[in-house]
């Protein structure tokens, strides 16, 4: 047999078995694809479906916070206690799963960016006890709609420290929600005859004025803080795993809330007073965790922003139960001022970053790749920075 029969010969056999490769391929994936019709829309639409779902979880852990702030059989919880207890029972739970799923750098992470995964945890605790806090003076839709300022802060983080381009659309848009902010919280020199002040429409007392603009101002600043984390997790990159920095989140939270109630002058640590602060505890605990959980599976099977936009489902969970618990329907400038905060910072979502998309993607070992610790990313970082990113919006 000369040399070029013995070529042909080897590469008709490599071509057969190439062939044979693709067939079971083709075989496994048929196997491997859905079956009924609702397996099919489920692979379609599982993102979103997904995301939907934590967000609910989101709302009910936010109200189930404020009916242990407001108990009314006079054993009302402080913050931190429900901080402290929340994010000890995440903590258990992250902790648990990260060592059953092998996560690399399991517990602390990396050793070059543990300092970093710190500070992310001192910020998202920042942010975390704003909410709580104002919880006890805002209606739980207002004070979701609040939180959702910091998308409109990312990338003006991202300006100032990775040197992205800032669109004027960006700029105008953060300027427009910063005034439905202001609306929302109905300062009284800028409504002095707002009945709201007074008395909610369910005919309850509400908080003062006072209280009412120091429970905003709060929550802008836990919104500046939840930027602050955002920007360093997007520095960390791939660094440390996504988990981790939620891990770091949760022990943080637990030891700062500890040490508050160990030694802030007239708050005492106490057991819940019976069953029913119990089971709220544990609801708060648990869904902190499938919130998390979620999240994260809903949008790393996103591949369009539908998944995304369900996270402003959350205001109207909060909606549903400001109602159904409490009997409370947002005056006509909370109505007003939550709709500006949202269509803002949704036209930011879906096109404020348009203008500088192009040149984002075309060098991928820019300024923006450098960010805060000059790290490399590597191909799927994106879904994990929005991931964290999604997660801040809803700590």
């Amino acid at each position: 047999m000369s040399a070029t029969t013995q070529d042909t010969t080897t590469r008709e056999i490599a071509s057969s078995g190439r062939e044979q490769e693709r067939r079971k391929q083709r075989l496994d994936d048929d196997e491997k694809a859905p079956e009924t019709a609702f397996q099919r829309w489920w692979v379609r639409n599982r993102a979103w479906v997904l995301v939907l779902t934590a967000e609910s979880f989101g709302a009910c852990m936010g109200a189930t916070a404020r009916l242990l702030e407001d108990d009314e059989k006079g054993a009302a919880m402080h913050p931190m206690q429900i901080i402290f207890v929340r994010m000890a029972l995440t903590g258990i739970l992250s902790t648990i799963y990260m060592r059953a799923t092998n996560v690399p750098d399991f517990p602390w992470g990396p050793p070059g960016v543990r300092g970093w995964l710190l500070l992310r945890g001192l910020t998202g605790f920042f942010g975390l006890s704003a909410f709580y806090w104002a919880l006890q003076y805002l209606p739980l839709a207002e004070t979701t709609v609040i939180t959702f300022l910091t998308p409109m802060m990312v990338p003006w983080a991202g300006a100032l420290l990775f040197h992205e381009p800032l669109a004027k659309k960006v700029v105008f848009a953060g300027l427009v929600s910063f005034a439905g902010v202001i609306i929302i919280a109905r300062p009284p020199w800028l409504f002095p005859n707002d009945q709201h002040h007074n008395e909610e429409e369910d005919g309850s007392p509400s908080a003062s004025a006072a209280m009412r603009t120091l429970a905003v101002t709060l929550l802008l600043i836990g919104a500046v803080t939840a930027t602050v984390s955002y920007t360093i997790i997007r520095g960390i990159g791939h660094r440390a795993h996504a988990l981790i920095s939620v891990n770091y989140y949760s022990l943080v939270s637990t030891v700062g809330a500890a040490l508050f109630l160990l030694f802030a002058p007239g708050v005492d640590f106490r057991l819940p007073a019976d069953g029913r602060q119990w089971a709220l505890l544990s609801v708060i605990g648990f869904s902190g965790f499938f919130l998390q959980f979620l999240l994260t599976a809903g949008l790393q099977h996103d591949k369009s922003a539908l998944a995304t936009t369900m996270m402003y489902s959350q205001v109207l969970y909060a909606l549903v139960f400001d109602k159904l618990i409490w009997g409370n329907v947002p005056a006509a400038t909370s109505w007003c001022g939550g709709a500006i905060v949202l269509a803002s910072t949704v036209y930011v979502a879906l096109w404020g970053s348009a203008g500088g998309s192009s040149s984002a993607k075309e060098g991928k070992e820019s300024d923006e790749e450098q960010g805060l610790l000059a790290g490399h990313r590597r191909e799927g970082d994106e879904t994990t920075t929005d991931v964290e990113g999604a997660n801040l919006v809803n700590e």
